[in-house]
């Protein structure tokens, strides 16, 4: 994973994203920042759905394109 890789989300439902769905996350994110000395919700990910960025942790993560 690298700053501009696509990624989907597949942790667990976290209020507020899209209220409506409590199932999902936003399907489709590009990584926009890394922060390796950092432990737990170190990735920033900008999620095209909700046009809103949000950190995260790399287990909560797929990478769909590097």
């Amino acid at each position: 994973m690298k700053v501009g890789s696509l990624v989907t989300y597949i942790g667990p439902w976290v209020p507020g994203i899209f209220p409506e769905d409590r199932t999902r996350e936003p399907s489709y994110g590009i990584v926009i920042q890394l922060e390796k000395e950092y432990h737990g919700t170190n990735i920033c990910v900008h999620w095209m759905d909700a046009e809103e960025i949000f950190w995260h942790e790399e287990t909560d993560l797929v990478v769909i394109s590097v």
